[in-house]
């Protein structure tokens, strides 16, 4: 075996396509795929389509016309025909979201084009019959010189890009992304804001989100997640502040303030490679969360008086699966697959008992007990346009029979989210079913 065309570091070869007139190849030295034609009998080479733009997926057609080839010329990716050594050429297609891998098929142009409803093989019937002339007008140079400026190199080829030696990627954040939020919260207004900034590789991200009101309640969320090594660590830090307010006949206005504060700590064992639509995943966690009060009584207490009456330590074993068939709006409505979430935790709780060891220092309960949940979701397609149906259903259980009721399984308000159980049903034992009917209302807005 021997090299048709010799190695140089920082050049890659694709896509080849070979014809009587040689190998035609696409090549990238760093800046902008081109597309080469190679001698296979002495190796020489020279540009056949080779500009600022991004030409690729070179293919000949039949002996004596030319090839076919995608460009980016114009902003989007179309087909294009060219015969070497000759200016010009035609330009075969013209659509709105991308053409690449064009292949003549007799009189007919078979190709793969991106559109509203995903990626999808097209044909154009007599092809050259509607070709036109390509036109430098409609050339975009801003995206070319745009191009050009941000990898810093004057020209297709440059040797200070192509010789350099190679280095391990640094991690590199991507600008904070921030996300302004006005929201209505138990009645009342709130501002706040989210930013997000990952390394450009996805091997690190951090985010962090709040939100507060003119009465003083917020709540605060920080998340830290490093992929770099296997497996996967993630830390997440949440905080919030409530008040509530009622008349008592003997301390008169009363103002509590409930302060919580949770921090998990997860170690993630991926054993596929996770996608938007696909992650099968073992986690270990630990939780350690604490609950606090505050009372103002101000006609019994000239101080305010407070503590703690919740603090936990919870160990969970989780295992998370989900599978979604690919379709442009499989993250908002799934038509076929499936969802599965398990979860073990160990909890060793602390409650307050409602008596106190002295002043103000609560007595608490121990509430040690075992938390078993399981998750199982369907996604089912519906034979008319994009309607779908969600089958779900979940079981959980706490194996002790007499414990608190602060720590049962609730199904109301939000499914899991403890001390929030007003119109709730709870118990150590639950089961529910729940079927989602989904349809689009305004499709392909975008």
């Amino acid at each position: 075996m021997n090299d048709l065309i010799p190695e140089k570091p920082g050049r890659r070869f694709f896509g080849p396509s070979w014809g009587e007139g040689g190998i035609l190849v696409c090549v990238f030295d760093g800046t902008s795929r081109d597309i080469i034609l190679a001698d296979p009998g002495t190796g020489a080479f020279r540009t056949v389509a080779g500009t600022t733009a991004d030409e690729r997926d070179p293919m000949w057609c039949r002996p004596g016309e030319g090839f076919l080839y995608a460009s980016d010329r114009t902003g989007i990716f179309n087909v294009y025909h060219a015969r070497p050594g000759e200016d010009g050429g035609l330009m075969a297609t013209r659509v709105i979201g991308g053409a690449f891998q064009p292949f003549e098929f007799g009189e007919d142009l078979l190709f793969a084009s991106y559109g509203a409803e995903g990626y999808e093989i097209r044909r154009i019937e007599r092809w050259r019959a509607g070709a036109g002339e390509i036109d430098p007008e409609s050339d975009d140079e801003d995206l070319m010189e745009l191009r050009m400026r941000y990898i810093g190199c004057p020209s297709s080829g440059s040797e200070a890009l192509v010789n350099r030696e190679s280095e391990r990627f640094k991690v590199s954040y991507t600008p904070p992304f921030v996300f302004p939020r006005l929201l209505v919260y138990d009645g009342s207004f709130r501002f706040g804001l989210a930013t997000d900034s990952r390394d450009y590789l996805d091997r690190q991200s951090v985010y962090a989100a709040g939100s507060a009101g003119f009465d003083g309640e917020f709540d605060a969320q920080l998340g830290l997640e490093v992929r770099q090594l296997k497996p996967t660590f993630r830390f997440d830090l949440l905080r919030m502040r409530k008040y509530h307010e009622y008349d008592d006949p003997l301390a008169g206005e009363v103002t509590v303030r409930y302060d919580l504060w949770d921090a998990y700590f997860g170690c993630v064992f991926e054993l596929d490679t996770p996608t938007l639509l696909h992650r099968r995943d073992i986690t270990l966690q630990y939780n350690h969360g604490e609950y606090g009060l505050n009372i103002n009584a101000w006609q019994v207490y000239d101080y305010e008086i407070g503590w703690t009456y919740y603090k936990a330590d919870e160990f969970s074993l989780l295992f998370d699966y989900r599978t979604v068939r690919r379709e442009v709006t499989a993250d908002i409505n799934p038509r076929r697959g499936r969802a599965v979430h398990a979860e073990a935790t160990a909890s060793i709780s602390s409650l307050q008992s409602g008596d106190f060891e002295y002043s103000f220092q609560p007595l608490y309960d121990k509430n040690n007990f075992s938390r078993f949940i399981v998750a199982y979701e369907e996604y089912l397609p519906l034979p008319f346009w994009s309607h779908a149906l969600t089958l779900y259903g979940r079981i959980g259980w706490i194996d002790r029979e007499k414990i608190d009721d602060f720590f049962h399984l609730y199904l109301g308000s939000r499914e899991g989210l403890r001390g929030y159980s007003y119109y709730s049903i709870g118990g150590t034992k639950n089961a529910m079913a729940r079927i989602t009917y989904r349809f689009p209302i305004l499709p392909s807005i975008e």
